[in-house]
This record gives C-alpha cells, sequence and structure tokens, in this order.
C-alpha cells in the first residue's frame, strides 16, 4: 500500500523526453540512495522488450451460394459480399475488416425475420457470429496502429501523464464504437467511420504502450538496486544500532520527506497511475469481448516478459516499505 510516506501526487515534470530518456528514477537519484544509506551502489541493469505475440482465432470465411446470396439485397449484404470477394477486398487493413465485419452483423440482423428458419442463413450467422470480436481484437492488438503504439519512437510528451492523457482519449472513443458493435447498439455509417479512424490515429502516435512499457523496465531496473541497498542498510541496522535517533537517521529522514518525495516518488506513481488508467480503460472492451479477453493480457500489451507488471507493483511496494522499516529501526516514523 502506498501508506504514509508514499502520497500520488500530480507533480508534472518538464523536458524534452526521447525513446533515449526515461520517465523512471534516474542513476542520479540511485546514487543518492546509495550515498544517504552508506551502500555502494551498482548501476541498473534493464530487462530487455520482449516482442508481443498474440494467438488471435481466424476469421471464418463463411461462404454463402450466389443464389442465396441475392436474397440478402434487401439487407445490403451483396455489395459487401462481392466487394470482400474481390482480390483487393481480401487486402483490407485491420480497421477496415472490422468494419466490414459489423456491416455484415448488422445486415444479417435485417435479414433475420425473413430467413431465420432456413438452413443456409443460420449456417452463415453462426460461422459469422464472432467475426465481428475476432476483426476488433485484430485492430486492437496486431493492426497498423498497435504496432505503432509498441514501437519505441522519440515522443513529444513530457510525462507519462499526458502521453496517457491523449491516449485515454483516442481509446475512449474507439471503445464507444467498439462497443457498439460488439452488444449490437446502433449502426455503422460514415460518420462513425470517420471518427473511428480518426481516433485510431490519433491513438497510434501517442506510442504509449511503448513508452510506458520502458518506463516499467527502467522503473523495475532502478527498484531492484535500489531495494537491495535498503535491504542490507536494514539487515545491519547500522544507522541507529541502539534503536534511537541519530545524524545519519536524521538525515534519512529529511531525504525521505525531501528528496525522495519531490523527485522519486512522482516517478513512480505516475507509472503505477498510467498502469492503472491503462487496465480501466480496456476493462470494457474485455468485458464484451470474449476473443479480446482470451487473448489479451497486459505484460504483452507493452512488451515485457510475463509478470514483469506484478514484479513493479510488488518492487514499489517494497521500496516504500523499507523506507518506513529504515525509519522504524530509528524510532523515526514520518507520516505524509
Amino acid at each position: 500500500m502506498w501508506i504514509r510516506i508514499l502520497i500520488i501526487s500530480s507533480v508534472v515534470l518538464t523536458g524534452c523526453e526521447s525513446q533515449h530518456s526515461t520517465f523512471a528514477p534516474s542513476l542520479d537519484a540511485l546514487e543518492r540512495v546509495g550515498r544517504i544509506l552508506n551502500q555502494e551502489v551498482t548501476p541498473p541493469s534493464i530487462p530487455p522488450r520482449v516482442p508481443a505475440t498474440f494467438d488471435i482465432p481466424a476469421l471464418s470465411e463463411a461462404r454463402i451460394g450466389l443464389a442465396n446470396a441475392l436474397k440478402l439485397g434487401e439487407c445490403g449484404l451483396v455489395p459487401l459480399i462481392a466487394e470482400r470477394n474481390s482480390a483487393l477486398g481480401r487486402q483490407k487493413r485491420a480497421s477496415t475488416r472490422f468494419w466490414y465485419e459489423w456491416s455484415v452483423q448488422e445486415g444479417l440482423g435485417l435479414c433475420a425475420d425473413q430467413f431465420s428458419e432456413t438452413d443456409w442463413f443460420q449456417e452463415a450467422t453462426n460461422a459469422k457470429s464472432k467475426d465481428a470480436e475476432i476483426a476488433l481484437t485484430q485492430v486492437l492488438l496486431v493492426g497498423e496502429e498497435a504496432i505503432q503504439l509498441r514501437t519505441p519512437a522519440s515522443t513529444d510528451y513530457s510525462t507519462l501523464t499526458a502521453s496517457s492523457s491523449t491516449y485515454t482519449e483516442a481509446l475512449q472513443t474507439i471503445r464507444a464504437i467498439a462497443l457498439n458493435a460488439l452488444i449490437q447498439e446502433g449502426a455503422p455509417d460514415d460518420d462513425k467511420l470517420s471518427a473511428f479512424e480518426e481516433a485510431l490515429k490519433r491513438w497510434g502516435k501517442t506510442h504509449h504502450h511503448a513508452t510506458l512499457g520502458q518506463s516499467v523496465r527502467e522503473s523495475i531496473a532502478w527498484l531492484e538496486r535500489a531495494n537491495a541497498m535498503q535491504q542490507r542498510t536494514i539487515d545491519s541496522n547500522s544507522l541507529c544500532p541502539m534503536g534511537t535517533p541519530t545524524e545519519a537517521g536524521r538525515r534519512v529522514e529529511g531525504f525521505v520527506r525531501g528528496y525522495f518525495t519531490d523527485a522519486i516518488q512522482p516517478k513512480l506513481s505516475q507509472t503505477t497511475r498510467a498502469l492503472s488508467q491503462l487496465t480501466y480503460l480496456w476493462e470494457p472492451l474485455l468485458a464484451s469481448n470474449p476473443t479480446l479477453q482470451a487473448t489479451l493480457d497486459f505484460d504483452r500489451l507493452l512488451s515485457l516478459k510475463q509478470g514483469t507488471l506484478d514484479t513493479f507493483h510488488q518492487s514499489v511496494k517494497q521500496h516504500i516499505d523499507q523506507w518506513q522499516t529504515v525509519l522504524n529501526q530509528c524510532d523515526l516514523s514520518p507520516r505524509a
């Protein structure tokens, strides 16, 4: 828990960040921790990115005989079927294929009263029942914008909070339209398609998954070194061997109240908030799309080794708890 010492704040950090800079605590911050604890500092070893792979089911490629397909003219499906069967139609980008599957789903729904008792219509409807959610899963995980999100690049955002804000605004638009398709509420139209495509462009350009994943990896590497120094200090009980405040203990207290609160904690809490916002944004999509739910995990989404996000949260908690333990050994328990 973020108790006593850590306050989740909204500190804004300034400066131009690039793919070579970091939103995690710096090496200078680690060296300061080493000096205040009188511990030797080992530079962090950052874990590598792990290329994301997703096992998404194939689309059905359902077939309807020509004679039966012509019967679907009243539902607007004949042009869609002809377009899909063309060579160009088979090369559509992921977002366009999702739009096609939503349109087919809508058309089949319009024809249900007329043909629902026929075997060919039931077979086609059953075969296509998962295609809209599969196509949406492809958009969100392996489409052009999804790949762009995971691609490391320089960024115009000075903080993860700023990057997360643009990401949130774009994904909320994508999500609202996608949920219309998944719960069959509303029909696809040109205005929705335009809004969907524009939001996808804004979404991809944030490179937010790459930036956030990098921040998590660098934060874990930093915390591994800082936590080890804290643990050695706790084990040796060298700051306040008598269990009462000493000059060294007072310096640690000042460090925690000052530099830690101003320079280290904001970076850790900014990454934590961005991760919380990420999962919050995806929850409605996961709840409405069983294919996405079975395919997605957030470690892979951020190009991280399995279990990395759990490690990050555990490492942050350990760091906070160990500052408290160090101070408790000196009979100092600052409240923040």
